[in-house]
């Protein structure tokens, strides 16, 4: 394997830490991070996608 294969992608890493900050806090849940992780890597993320882990996480999402 390449040296330039063992390294991580910078996106990665600081998704990476940013939801682990998050899930320090209390903010977000578990289940929400992975999710989050990826999309937030990736460049996907949406405002509602934030607003609905911390909704979630707070117990302020109503559930249907």
């Amino acid at each position: 394997m390449s040296e330039a294969a063992n390294r991580e992608i910078p996106s990665r890493v600081l998704s990476r830490r940013i939801i682990q900050r998050l899930l320090n806090k209390g903010l977000i849940s578990k289940a929400d991070a992975t999710k989050l992780e990826s999309k937030l890597a990736e460049g996907q993320i949406q405002a509602s996608d934030w607003k609905l882990a911390f909704e979630k996480s707070l117990g302020l999402h109503k559930k249907r």
